[in-house]
C-alpha cells in the first residue's frame, strides 16, 4: 500500500475531466483500486475453490491493487498519446522474436505497461523482499499476466474476475462513477454474486 506507484493514484481522478461537468466526480484511481480489490475478494469467495490455498487469492488481490498504477494524469485520456507515438506502444507490447507475436494481446495500453513494469528487476527485488518478510509466494510476472488479461487456464483460476468480460473492475467503476456523478445506475452486487456460477466453456475445465 505504501508503494509510490500506488500512492500516486490518490492524485488521479478516476473519470479524468468529468468533474468539470459533474462537480462531485472527484473520486480517484486509488479509491477505485481499493474497491476493485474488495469486489474481487467478494467474487472469488463465490467461485474459487478453497482447496487451492491462499497463493492465488494473494495474487488476485495484488493484481487488483496494481492494475491501474501506470495511468497518466488524465486517466484514460492519457492513453491517447500512444496513438500519436505508435512505435512506442508496439515496442512495449511485442516480443523481440521474428514472429512479432504480441506478448499481451488482450491488455489495454495501461495494463500492458503495468505488466511490463512488474517484469523489471526493481519490481522483482521488491516482491522478493515482500515474500521474505511476509512468507508469501508472489511472482510479479504472474500478477502482470492477470492484470493484462493473460491469466488463463486452471493455474489462473478466477483471473477473469480481475480482467474479463464480467469482472470486479467493471462492477466497481460502474457503481462508483454512478454514485459520485449523481447518475443513477441500478447494480445489485449482492444479487450478482449470489447468482454467479462457473461452467465449462468447452475449452477448459473452468
Amino acid at each position: 500500500m505504501d508503494l509510490p506507484a500506488l500512492q500516486r493514484l490518490r492524485s488521479i481522478h478516476q473519470t479524468s475531466l468529468a468533474y468539470l461537468t459533474f462537480p462531485t466526480a472527484l473520486h480517484t484511481r486509488f479509491d477505485h483500486s481499493l474497491g476493485v480489490c474488495s469486489g474481487t475478494k467478494l467474487l472469488v469467495s463465490r467461485v474459487l475453490k478453497r482447496e487451492r490455498g491462499d497463493r492465488l487469492h494473494d495474487e488476485l488481490a495484488a493484481a487488483t491493487l496494481l492494475h491501474d498504477i501506470v495511468h497518466g494524469p488524465f486517466s484514460h485520456l492519457s492513453e491517447e498519446t500512444y496513438a500519436i507515438r505508435p512505435e512506442l506502444f508496439v515496442s512495449l507490447t511485442y516480443t523481440t522474436g521474428a514472429d512479432r507475436e504480441a506478448a499481451y494481446p488482450n491488455g489495454a495500453p495501461h495494463e500492458v505497461i503495468g505488466a511490463l513494469l512488474l517484469c523489471t528487476p526493481a519490481a522483482k527485488r521488491f516482491f522478493e523482499k515482500l515474500n521474505e518478510q511476509y512468507d508469501k509466494e508472489f511472482e510479479p510476472e504472474r500478477i502482470g499476466d492477470i492484470i493484462a488479461g493473460n491469466g488463463t487456464g486452471e493455474d489462473f483460476e478466477g483471473a477473469s474476475l480481475v480482467n474479463g468480460p464480467f469482472d470486479a473492475d467493471k462492477i466497481d467503476y460502474l457503481r462508483r462513477d454512478s454514485a459520485f456523478s449523481g447518475i443513477p445506475i441500478a447494480l445489485d452486487i449482492d444479487r450478482l454474486v449470489h447468482s454467479l456460477e462457473v461452467r465449462p466453456d468447452g475449452n477448459s475445465n473452468r
